[in-house]
C-alpha cells in the first residue's frame, strides 16, 4: 500500500512539473516579430516594421512617408522590453474614460498609442487613449514602458534622417 501510494505521489509530482499553460505566450525574439505602432493626435504617427514605413504626422500640412528601418539592436532592445513587461498577456484595451462610478474624462484633441505585434503564433494590438480612466493601471505603465521605448528609437530615427517636424500644432 505504501508502495502504492509513493508511486501515486511521484507521479503527480511529474506530470505537474511537465504541465504547461496554453495561456502563456511565446517570448517575442528580434527574429520572429514585426509591428505597427500608431501615436500622437488621432494616432497618425505610423511606424510600420513590415514594411518599413514611417508616417509622418505633418499636422497643417500633408502627411509625409518616408522609409524607416530597424537594425538588429533595435529590434533586440524592443522585444527585451516587450518581453520584461510580458505585453503579450496584458489587456488589449486602455480606452476606456468613464470609471466604474461614472466620473468620466474628457481630452480633446486625444492623442493615442495602438501596437499591433506579430509574431509567428499570434497578432495582438493594444490600443491606449490619454482619457483612460485609471492612469495607474500597472498593465498601462507596462504598455507605456514599451511605447516610450519605440518612440525614443523613433525620435532618434528622425533626427538621423533630418525629417521635419510640424510647423504648426493642435490647440
Amino acid at each position: 500500500m505504501k508502495w502504492v501510494l509513493f508511486t501515486l505521489i511521484i507521479a503527480s509530482v511529474i506530470l505537474a512539473g511537465c504541465a504547461t499553460n496554453p495561456e502563456q505566450p511565446e517570448p517575442v525574439s528580434s527574429q520572429n516579430f514585426e509591428f505597427t505602432y500608431s501615436f500622437g493626435v488621432g494616432s497618425d504617427n505610423v511606424l510600420d516594421t513590415e514594411t518599413n514605413s514611417y508616417t509622418k504626422d505633418m499636422i497643417c500640412e500633408d502627411d509625409i512617408q518616408y522609409t524607416i528601418e530597424l537594425n538588429e539592436q533595435e529590434k533586440q532592445l524592443i522585444s527585451q522590453k516587450m518581453n520584461e513587461n510580458n505585453l503579450l498577456s496584458i489587456k488589449q484595451d486602455f480606452t476606456q474614460n468613464c470609471d466604474a462610478i461614472g466620473n468620466c474624462q474628457d481630452v480633446t484633441p486625444l492623442s493615442g498609442k495602438d501596437l499591433t505585434i506579430k509574431t509567428a503564433n499570434q497578432t495582438k494590438t493594444i490600443k491606449y487613449r490619454a482619457n483612460y480612466h485609471n492612469p495607474n493601471d500597472p498593465e498601462l505603465q507596462k504598455f507605456l514602458e514599451v511605447t516610450d521605448l519605440i518612440e525614443q528609437i523613433i525620435r532618434q530615427k528622425e533626427q538621423e534622417q533630418g525629417i521635419p517636424q510640424p510647423t504648426c500644432g493642435y490647440l
